[in-house]
């Protein structure tokens, strides 16, 4: 067996745990797994071959008739960016491999080969549905012959990429769980580990979230503690998205979940990408370590909120006050209207307001214990 035809068996066992019969001559190795066909292959010492063919129910390669092939190929782009789509006599995929890269991108051609399977075939099932050739304008040519997928391929695609781990659970919603070590941030566990989970239930958007990064009712001694942590939270909730797009800092009263958020609305599923699943996991990271002492501040008990606040915003009280007033007058067109003094006015009513409100709330508290 040549050396480049061992090091494909060799990523091969290690991927299977060695429980994949491989059918093998010097210069080729072949197995089916997961209604796949693989043939690698190599004549020399610096790039390996690799078919995948597509195999029916009946495990038979995708049968493509001659007239079939000339629908597909007005339609599809064959020639992908890392593969390229076969469709003479039958439909597979193929891959050629760098010597350099081979223990690697082994591994990424068997896990993304049945996410790629899946799309190529639905856009040949879509084409033997009609089977007229048509017309079409050269962005609709552009448009289809994309390798499009779906929502969850996207993510899963994104985290085999960088080689993320991770887990999934797929029923009436996708959802991904996936941790990684941090710097400064330390869990409940006392280990520099963050948790995210990603979650997509066929609505317009998907969510990436840190579940329970902090528990805010955690050894808390009065209610007036949680209050405290509670506009300390929301303090620094207004610095993070007024200094980092799309995040949000959120609160769960019922058990006192702490976690970070970001959602991306998606125009169609195939507006979504690989880079903004990274950008959006890398963003979550970058909050839990960068604001991990501000936290450790909410937390503590010895920081006033006017000293949290200070040390929070250290920039001229006239630029948040303008901040201020930018947000409530776009709540509201006739706030523009406002003198200063009496836009000073109103806010000053409506600090007071709001603490005599969170007053009674806590009166009302302690009277019921």
């Amino acid at each position: 067996m040549s050396e480049l035809i061992n090091l494909v068996k060799s990523a091969i066992t290690e991927l299977t745990d060695g429980e994949l019969k491989c059918e093998h001559t010097p210069n080729t190795l072949k197995f089916t797994l997961n209604q796949e066909h693989y043939i690698f292959s190599s004549n020399d010492t610096e790039t390996v071959d690799c078919v995948v063919v597509f195999l029916t129910d009946e495990e038979q390669p995708f049968a493509i008739d001659e007239e079939l092939e000339a629908i597909l190929d007005e339609k599809i782009n064959l020639d992908q960016d890392q593969f390229k789509i076969g469709i003479h006599k039958f439909a597979h995929i193929t891959w050629q491999i760098a010597a350099d890269e081979v223990a690697v991108k082994v591994k990424e051609i068997v896990k993304n080969s049945p996410v790629i399977a899946k799309q190529v075939l639905k856009i040949i099932t879509d084409c033997m549905a009609d089977s007229t050739p048509t017309q079409t304008t050269q962005a609709e040519s552009s448009k289809q012959s994309e390798v499009k997928h779906s929502v969850s391929d996207v993510i899963t695609c994104a985290f085999t990429s960088r080689d993320w781990k991770y887990k999934t659970k797929e029923g009436d919603r996708f959802i991904l769980y996936t941790g990684f070590a941090t710097e400064n941030y330390v869990d409940e566990k006392k280990d520099n580990s963050l948790s995210i989970r990603i979650i997509y239930d066929n609505k317009p958007e998907v969510v990436f979230s840190t579940p329970f990064i902090y528990n805010l009712s955690k050894n808390v001694i009065s209610k007036q503690e949680v209050l405290d942590r509670q506009i300390k939270l929301g303090l620094l909730n207004l610095k993070l998205t007024s200094s980092i797009k799309f995040i949000t800092t959120a609160y769960d009263q019922r058990d006192g979940e702490v976690f970070h958020e970001i959602r991306i609305m998606l125009n169609n599923e195939q507006s979504f990408s690989e880079e903004q699943v990274i950008r959006a996991v890398n963003l979550l990271r970058q909050v839990a370590d960068d604001y991990s002492e501000e936290f450790k501040a909410i937390f503590d008990s010895g920081v006033s909120t006017e000293q949290f606040a200070k040390k929070l915003y250290q920039v001229d009280e006239s630029v948040i006050v303008k901040t201020l007033c930018e947000q409530v007058f776009s709540q509201d067109e006739t706030l523009k209207a406002l003198s200063e003094q009496q836009f000073s006015t109103l806010v000053a009513d409506i600090a007071k307001i709001t603490k005599e409100k969170a007053q009674l709330i806590l009166d009302k508290d302690a009277d019921t214990e």
